[in-house]
């Protein structure tokens, strides 16, 4: 992935890998890569108007695991299926990590949804329908169906 300024030039790029995953926000863009040797996803946090960049790495413990990163406004979340973990951030800086529920990774559904708001609040459902995780900048909450 390569970002470049209003002139062409490039002024910040990226490795992607085949399970990667992008998300822009307001003023920020996410990466998260995993990277399967180490079984970890590392997590990179661009800011375009400071061109400061921002590392975090997290476990990961399967190969050909589809990471999901979604962005809207000031906030961004990263899910990583199989470890059932969400990362929060707001903008550059990690605000929690929480579990999803237990519900959302038996294997018979192993994938979820990310849905994020402009303000910071969201839910990861899983592929079922049947268990949904509920998160804002402060908190994260199950229930089951």
């Amino acid at each position: 992935m390569t970002v470049v300024d209003p002139e062409g030039r490039i002024v910040w790029s990226i490795p992607l890998r085949y399970y990667s995953s992008v998300a822009l926000g307001k003023d920020f863009l996410i990466v998260a890569n995993p990277d399967e040797d180490m079984y970890k996803v590392n997590v990179t946090i661009y800011l375009p108007k400071t061109n400061e960049t921002f590392q975090y790495f997290f476990p990961l413990d399967r190969p050909n695991t589809i990471i999901k990163a979604v962005a809207n406004g000031s906030y961004a979340v990263v899910g990583v299926p199989y470890t059932w973990m969400l990362y929060y951030f707001k903008r550059e800086k990690l605000l929690w990590e929480g579990s999803l529920s237990i519900e959302c990774g038996y294997e018979d559904y192993p994938y979820f949804t990310l849905h994020l708001s402009r303000n910071g609040f969201g839910y990861a459902i899983s592929s079922d329908g049947y268990a949904v995780t509920f998160f804002s900048p402060n908190m994260w909450g199950s229930f089951f169906t």
